[in-house]
């Protein structure tokens, strides 16, 4: 029993990262870009079916939101803003050890 709960939810973020993944990929395809792109801005119903929302401002970290969406963190959690930013630049990321499938960490460092 424990272990079908387990495999749901699993079943289920994957579902979420990729329906993500594929809401972004359409509203680039129709020029748009999304400004605030985080696991926050992905609505998901009862029906684990994801819609994207709010669209204020004008960048993309598609990466980073499918790390949250898959770990339940943000990547660099707690870290104040110049910390990350040394980090990103000196290509020192998160590790994707929580992460299970080897597909999905490649989706987050292709990004």
């Amino acid at each position: 029993m424990k272990d079908d709960i387990y495999v749901r939810v699993k079943d289920a973020k994957y579902r979420i990262a990729r329906q993500a993944i594929e809401a972004v990929v359409f509203i680039h395809g129709k020029d748009v870009i999304h400004s605030d792109l985080s696991a926050r801005q992905f609505l998901v119903d009862r029906n684990y079916n994801v819609r994207l929302s709010d669209f204020g401002d004008r960048s993309l970290r598609s990466g980073s939101t499918i790390y949250e969406i898959l770990l339940g963190k943000k990547p660099y959690e707690g870290t104040e803003e110049e910390e990350i930013q040394r980090l990103f630049s000196q290509k020192t990321f998160p590790a994707l050890s929580g992460i299970m499938d080897r597909q999905w960490s490649g989706v987050i460092q292709k990004c």
